[in-house]
């Protein structure tokens, strides 16, 4: 009969303990609110650093290429023509999710077309620009001149 009252204190202390460890606070969330891929520094979408890299580049390569006074028009129009975007483009998902079928077709083959546009711009540029530099430059300029995608590369960049 003296064990009734202790088995009750049992009881009552593994209650206690089992509502005290469900009560914890949840552990915080590694994820933050919105979409986290428009947050990160360097991502895609950071139009800063997307700046910053460019100006690194160009720089790295102006001074690499040892660019003339004479060729300075031709550099100019060059970097000019390479310049990264300042704003995104102004549809994204939650727009594109909204229109029919066709209405999205027709948006992107006007992004194509909008882009096509761009990358003559740049082609055109960039052999003009290459018609400006001597045979040194021309062997300097292949080999850093064009963007190549990180699995073609086997030395990290140096801008």
């Amino acid at each position: 009969m003296t064990r009734t009252p202790y088995r009750l204190l049992q009881i009552a202390a593994l209650t206690i303990a089992s509502t005290l460890a469900l009560a914890q606070p949840a552990p915080p969330s590694s994820a933050p609110a919105g979409n986290p891929a428009h947050s990160r520094p360097g991502n895609r979408t950071d139009l800063a650093s997307i700046a910053e890299r460019h100006a690194r580049r160009m720089a790295y390569l102006k001074n690499q290429l040892k660019i003339t006074s004479e060729q300075e028009s031709a550099w100019t129009a060059y970097a000019t023509a390479l310049q990264p975007p300042t704003q995104l483009p102004p549809l994204l998902r939650d727009d594109f999710d909204q229109l029919s079928a066709p209405e999205r077709m027709d948006l992107l083959e006007k992004h194509r077309i909008e882009s096509d546009a761009r990358m003559k711009q740049y082609i055109d540029a960039a052999i003009a620009f290459y018609g400006q530099l001597t045979p040194k430059q021309k062997k300097v300029f292949d080999a850093l001149g064009e963007p190549r995608w990180p699995a073609q590369s086997r030395t990290p960049r140096p801008w």
